[in-house]
């Protein structure tokens, strides 16, 4: 037990006036048994930690440690602030109640550290956007989804956006990739990407771009190629594959409803069925001019080509009527007499 006696000094307005009472340092912390005046500090210098005394009643002293401890506050004002935390430090972690932080203010709230990771274990909401000025948003096991639960029509979205710091983009910069990579053993190599560029005039409401389809050869050099290019006219380019055929139509066919099937170099080939040309007098039209026209009679006075295209006639039954060629680059044609 530590027993501490107050200390008094004469004064001129009274007799005895009492002083503050002095500092206790001892190698032990406090008991409940070592009474002194209320607001006596303890100090433990063996392990620098310190206590106030409260209280003392019914002979039990009251020491308060100023290291901190639990509490409980319906509500905690700190002004001007910070509050510092060192250690594990956990709020709400039971009952219903809301945990909101810093709802009427204008400032930023910052958490988390350069090299440490902040875990959120429910669902993320917020009102706004979410903005990682560095880095990615990972998921280990799941996905990035984007969603609209609103009774509307409104599709959900995913946006790639694009700007100088706020300034106007310029013809030629990327302005979105979707990359799909993989973990190689060493890192991640990109194994397929759409990637789009800005091309053409950029202005109030127009900004014209391309989609670009790339994918990763099937050889341990280089990095993705460009399979397939829709440009902003709307023009669809495939490129020349690494092996095969660039493109392969498995069922259904293929329609043209205007314009042409273009073969610049190579052949249109049927490995099975046939070209089949569908209209009444359709024609095959070569380059230098001279076609083969199909139809279904004469075609003399009626069907006009270049001197020396070929005319056949779907409904003839004679020798002298399935074949005709074009005499003079008008409608006069000669019959071609055929096996019966």
């Amino acid at each position: 037990m530590s027993r501490q006696f107050n200390q008094v000094s004469y004064g001129l307005t009274q007799a005895l006036i009492n002083e503050n009472p002095p500092y206790i340092l001892a190698k032990r912390a406090p008991l409940t048994s070592d009474f002194a005046q209320p607001s006596t500090i303890w100090i433990n210098s063996l392990t620098n930690a310190v206590w106030i005394l409260a209280t003392v009643a019914n002979n039990t002293a009251t020491w308060v440690s100023t290291a901190g401890g639990a509490g409980v506050f319906s509500s905690l004002t700190v002004t001007p602030g910070p509050i510092s935390l060192t250690g594990t430090t956990t709020i709400n972690t039971a009952g219903a109640a809301t945990t909101t932080i810093a709802t009427g203010g204008t400032g930023a709230v910052n958490i988390g550290n350069a090299t440490g990771n902040t875990s959120i274990t429910g669902t993320l909401t917020t009102s706004a956007g979410i903005t990682a000025t560095t880095g990615q948003i990972n998921t280990t096991n799941g996905a990035i989804g984007a969603g609209n639960t609103a009774a509307s029509t409104a599709a959900p979205q995913f946006q790639t956006l694009k700007s100088r710091g706020g300034a106007t983009i310029v013809t030629g910069d990327g302005i979105g990739n979707l990359v799909f990579a993989g973990f190689d053993g060493t890192q991640y190599t990109t194994g397929a990407a759409i990637t789009s560029t800005s091309s053409g005039t950029i202005a109030n409401t127009r900004v014209a771009a391309n989609l670009n389809f790339l994918t990763h050869p099937d050889a341990p050099a280089g990095g993705p190629t460009s399979r397939m290019t829709i440009n902003s006219a709307g023009n669809v380019v495939v490129n020349a594959p690494d092996s095969g055929t660039a493109l392969t139509v498995t069922a259904g066919g293929l329609t043209v409803t205007a314009g042409n099937i273009v073969a610049t170099a190579g052949n249109i080939t049927a490995t099975a069925g046939n070209v089949t040309l569908g209209a009444a007098a359709a024609a095959f039209v070569f380059a230098n001019g001279i076609q083969i026209v199909a139809g279904t009679g004469d075609p003399n006075g009626s069907v006009t080509a270049p001197e020396g295209s070929l005319y056949l006639n779907t409904n003839g039954t004679g020798t002298a009527n399935r074949a005709y060629i074009n005499t003079n680059s008008g409608t006069v044609w000669t019959a071609i007499t055929t096996a019966s």
